[in-house]
């Protein structure tokens, strides 16, 4: 797990951090500035 704070109503954001493990499916997302942003 990385260590990066996040705030984000993201599905991968847990006790505010980002909990996703693989940094290798960049996605664009539009509301938001995270490459890795994912609606929860």
């Amino acid at each position: 797990m990385n260590f990066i704070a996040c705030g984000e109503n993201c599905r991968h954001q847990k006790d505010g951090y980002c909990a996703l493990d693989d940094l290798t499916h960049a996605d664009a997302a539009a509301c938001s500035e995270c490459r890795y942003f994912e609606q929860a």
